[in-house]
């Protein structure tokens, strides 16, 4: 299991946030959860959705033009269509839009690394861990140029027993702060269990 983590400044390549683990009122009362997950089986006859909080989803509906790739992190909005007691799932669902979430490892800092870290502004929204990954919600400026975000472990900061210290970096790309962007990224985290 993971013990407490200290959060301080984070870095990411970011994806427009819509909702995360919430309900709105759809068509017919019918209510829409967003969660995010994590793809199970790569054809539509095994496409399972394992949620953040452990449930299972079966998609008896999805956008058509999604690519189901098993182990890909996913944020989902959908309306639970049956409850299931069945050993492979919990819940058939309609799947009302899906986005692929960006994904990456945790940074390991050398010296060469330390050197070419950015400290670009970013405004960090939420951070929580699910799923054995650690998600950080965040805004920040720019125009037209890919930005870059990496969360990174560095041995030299590694000074409260208990606690593992992790440094989130943006780098800008040297992009003009025109507009304002949310973005999503999910970090993989089970090598610090």
């Amino acid at each position: 299991m993971l013990k407490k983590y200290f959060v301080s400044s984070f870095s990411i390549t970011a994806i427009i946030l819509a909702l995360v683990s919430c309900s709105l009122e759809t068509q017919e009362n019918e209510v829409s959860l967003v969660h995010l997950g994590v793809v199970r089986g790569n054809t539509p006859s095994t496409f399972l959705i394992e949620t953040d909080g452990g449930k299972i989803l079966k998609p008896l509906q999805f956008p058509v033009n999604y690519e189901i790739v098993d182990g890909t992190r996913i944020l989902a909005g959908y309306v639970i269509v049956n409850t299931v007691a069945d050993q492979n799932h919990d819940y058939t669902v309609r799947i009302d839009f899906i986005q692929n979430v960006l994904t990456k490892n945790i940074v390991h800092a050398n010296q060469t690394v330390r050197d070419t870290l950015a400290n670009d502004p970013i405004q960090i929204m939420n951070v929580w861990i699910g799923n054995n990954f650690l998600n950080v919600d965040f805004v920040f400026e720019g125009n037209n140029q890919p930005h870059f975000f990496n969360i990174v472990l560095d041995p030299l900061k590694q000074d409260t027993p208990g606690h593992i210290a992790l440094d989130f970096h943006h780098d800008a790309n040297q992009d003009a702060p025109i507009r304002q962007f949310r973005g999503l990224v999910s970090f993989r985290i089970q090598e610090l269990s």
